[in-house]
């Protein structure tokens, strides 16, 4: 007689199969994620950094992931679960503070600039919040927001693992095959948000996304938070620019975006050395992603250093992180004129 495990198991092994490289990335992930919920050093009764059980559950799947510790593996899982510690931490703190206060808490955050030209930089790329107000003609604070829109979500789980307020929707846009293999895992799993919602989009090709948007129910006339964790680097400099184009060109005065740098050439080379070719198409500093970042409409986005996340935190990180706002008016982005010059970069 079939147990319910075997069933279970026999389901997934067709979006087992399916599954691209870059797309087996993600079990990858979800390998480095479960080891790094535990603070290297951390006491016994010390909490974890965050909830990995959700991560476990996908290991499970596969096994052969899960259980290959030998010596090589065991070099790459310590680079990899220290970089994904301070990841995940700083995006969840990230996306809690925006649907929560409207506001992201770097915002508040950003360390003072040392000298006049930082302080003139730093004051050209910080975001400034919309301006409202209220009946008595003060600046009201932004509103909390309710939509979080999740590009290249992978077997990203903080719909099931995350405390978000009553009333939030968690968009979810990938392949249907990686929706498959997550639907079946965690399928028995309470969801932590109002509602969650799967769609299926090419994000290479990003002209149709926000039909797909729509369709799934994102509510454009309302503030929006994107979130881009580990997928920029994926994407041509051009296709980069359309996808963040398009972003902004949809979202409200208001909406958010957080995203990670792709790898340099450096981390390029240093993954090589130790058997762990990266399959990323875009290898470039993160100042330089910064920029692309502007020039695609969101001018007055900012970057958070490694450095700076390893203050924060006290933990290893060699990461950069960007996030920024939508500002209430100002020029529009010229797509064509951009994509040309991104084309070249």
């Amino acid at each position: 007689m079939t147990s319910e495990a075997d069933k279970t198991q026999k389901a997934m092994d067709q979006p087992r199969k399916q599954l691209t490289p870059v797309e087996r990335t993600a079990v990858q992930v979800s390998l480095f994620r479960w080891h790094a919920a535990r603070r290297p050093g951390a006491s016994d009764d010390e909490p974890d950094l965050f909830d990995a059980s959700f991560d476990k559950m996908m290991l499970d799947a596969f096994p052969e992931v899960r259980d290959s510790m030998d010596a090589d593996t065991t070099s790459r899982l310590n680079v990899g679960a220290g970089m994904m510690a301070v990841r995940t931490v700083g995006i969840d703190e990230q996306l809690l503070g925006i649907v929560n206060t409207g506001r992201n808490p770097w915002a508040a955050a950003a360390p003072a600039a040392s000298t006049p030209q930082a302080q003139a930089q730093a004051q050209a790329h910080s975001p400034r919040p919309v301006s409202r107000q209220n009946s008595t003609g003060a600046h009201a604070p932004p509103p909390p927001i309710r939509q979080v829109i999740i590009l290249g979500a992978g077997l990203d789980n903080r719909a099931w693992r995350l405390a978000w307020p009553p009333g939030t929707s968690v968009f979810e846009v990938d392949t249907g095959t990686v929706e498959d293999l997550k639907g079946e895992v965690f399928a028995s799993q309470p969801l932590r948000c109002e509602r969650r919602v799967p769609l299926v989009a090419d994000l290479s090709l990003p002209r149709k996304l926000r039909g797909v948007l729509r369709q799934g129910g994102v509510d454009f006339s309302q503030p929006v938070v994107w979130l881009l964790e580990g997928l920029i680097g994926y994407l041509s400099p051009a296709q980069a620019h359309r996808l963040l184009w398009r972003m902004h060109h949809m979202s409200a005065p208001g909406s958010h975006f957080i995203m990670t740098a792709p790898p340099t050439v450096e981390q390029r080379e240093v993954a090589k050395r130790n058997n762990f070719p990266l399959k990323h198409s875009t290898f470039e500093e993160p100042e330089v992603t910064l920029k692309r970042v502007h020039g695609a409409g969101w001018r007055s986005a900012s970057l958070i250093t490694p450095s700076q996340l390893q203050d924060k935190y006290k933990m290893e990180c060699w990461q950069a992180q960007l996030w920024g706002v939508k500002e209430a008016s100002g020029p529009k982005p010229k797509h064509v004129e951009m994509r040309l010059r991104c084309s070249i970069m």
